[in-house]
């Protein structure tokens, strides 16, 4: 596909397949930067100065490894090609971290839970950024022709953008699917976000005034 279309004009089909590989990714960008702070805090009742630092972590790690796997994918050699062999051998361990990330042990310290948010979501970032970073420099290999990339970019914006908005309104649907007895506190208390998933149950992890007010809530059997 790359050697015969690369200096030509790219198929639908080829254009259709590369596109499709961004639903994904932005499903579960939606459910995250819309609702993994809400699920630590409401649902898992981590004290919000906690998980939003732990997060925090993260996102400076995130800001170093996108140009850093770039520079090794840009230098990798591999009978699978320098860009699909990460999306290969990253696909498994990047649904593992998905799934990590909305699991929260039960029963450990604060400081036990940061460290369990950090290590969890640079776990994830790092697949992430290990899988997404290769997928979107083939925009500029597939094909050398400026209108073909322009294309290209079309379809997965086309395809992605209506993924985003679809993740966003998938995942309170699926917290209500899964949800147990709901503990959580907050503005969202009375809503299916802060009825945690069988992972989480109560976990009343938060310190200080957090944890005395969970504790009070009227959802909150004694």
């Amino acid at each position: 596909m790359v050697g015969t279309e690369t200096e030509g004009k790219l198929s639908v089909r080829t254009k259709l397949f590369y596109g499709v590989g961004d639903v994904g990714n932005a499903m579960v960008n939606s459910a995250i930067q819309f609702f993994l702070l809400i699920f630590y805090t409401d649902g898992a009742l981590i004290a919000p100065a906690l998980a939003s630092s732990a997060l925090l972590i993260g996102k400076l790690w995130d800001a170093v490894n996108d140009p850093l796997f770039g520079w090794i994918s840009d230098r990798t050699t591999s009978r699978l090609g320098k860009r699909r062999v990460f999306m290969i051998l990253g696909a498994l361990p990047l649904a593992i971290s998905i799934v990590l990330l909305w699991r929260v042990p039960p029963g450990w310290s604060g400081v036990a839970v940061f460290a369990w948010i950090v290590l969890t979501f640079v776990f994830y970032d790092t697949m992430n950024t290990l899988t997404s970073v290769p997928y979107y420099a083939l925009t500029a290999e597939l094909t050398e022709d400026y209108d073909e990339r322009a294309s290209l970019t079309t379809f997965r914006m086309v395809l992605g953008v209506p993924a985003y908005l679809v993740g966003a309104a998938v995942t309170p649907a699926l917290v209500a699917l899964f949800a147990t007895s709901a503990r959580g506190t907050g503005p969202l208390a009375s809503s299916t976000l802060s009825s945690p998933p069988p992972c989480c149950g109560s976990l009343p992890v938060g310190s200080g005034s957090e944890s005395k007010s969970a504790k009070a809530g009227p959802r909150h059997r004694r």
